[in-house]
């Protein structure tokens, strides 16, 4: 068994497996490993990914129900696109935070977030 970073230019032996069901990440920002057989065939696969994390939104709270919030909505998505970033992230952790983030356009994924800290496994 070979555990592998498969180069960006080897990406399209990816199609047809299900880690490319909704399309693979950028890949300025990721790296995907492979575990190939001795014949080449793909028989695992696993992508680490750099998320952009949106947090810290506060708005003053005699600008709420503003056009701030949506100003600053509008040029930090302007901003990420600049830069090639087609998602970012943000944890919800209220209902209040879950109405804006869906009025934001943000969608919610099933799951539950979790966290590796390499330095104490």
């Amino acid at each position: 068994m070979i555990i592998r970073v498969l180069p960006f230019e080897e990406w399209d032996k990816l199609e047809g497996y299900p880690i490319a069901t909704n399309g693979l990440p950028n890949p300025d920002t990721s790296l995907i490993l492979v575990a190939e057989t001795p014949a080449g065939e793909i028989v695992g696969t696993w992508e680490a990914i750099t998320p952009v994390i949106l947090e810290g939104l506060w708005i003053d709270e005699n600008y709420r129900n503003t056009l701030v919030a949506g100003r600053l909505l509008a040029t930090m998505k302007s901003v990420l696109k600049s830069m090639n970033i087609d998602k970012a992230f943000t944890l919800v952790q209220t209902s209040d935070v879950k109405a804006l983030a869906e009025k934001a356009g943000f969608e919610m994924i099933p799951g539950d977030f979790c966290v590796l800290d390499l330095d104490n496994h």
